[in-house]
């Protein structure tokens, strides 16, 4: 499992999902029109807890439209933003 602690997660652009979070919201992050640059998404409640290495995910998307999310030394590669941020969604939160 890929994990950070959480200073490390701090200093990088991190998106902290719960149960409650909006797949759709999460899928706006995806617009192929800007400049490449990797988000990491944790659960909120690993962020606020004090254990020393936190599960994440690390996603960026390609200016041809590819979305890369990393996970657990996988890639998994989409070009729907929905598709992804739902994977994304499902990793921690398991339907």
């Amino acid at each position: 499992m890929s994990t950070l602690t959480l200073k490390q997660l701090i200093d990088r652009k991190t998106i902290a999902l719960t149960e409650h979070s909006d797949i759709e919201k999460i899928a706006t992050l995806f617009d192929p029109n800007s400049v490449p640059y990797p988000y990491y998404f944790a659960k909120q409640s690993d962020m606020k807890s004090k254990i020393s290495n936190i599960p994440y995910v690390m996603a960026m998307i390609y200016n041809d439209g590819r979305i890369f999310v990393d996970y657990d030394n996988s890639i998994e590669i989409s070009k729907d933003s929905t598709t992804a941020a739902k994977f994304i969604y499902n990793y921690f939160y398991k339907q």
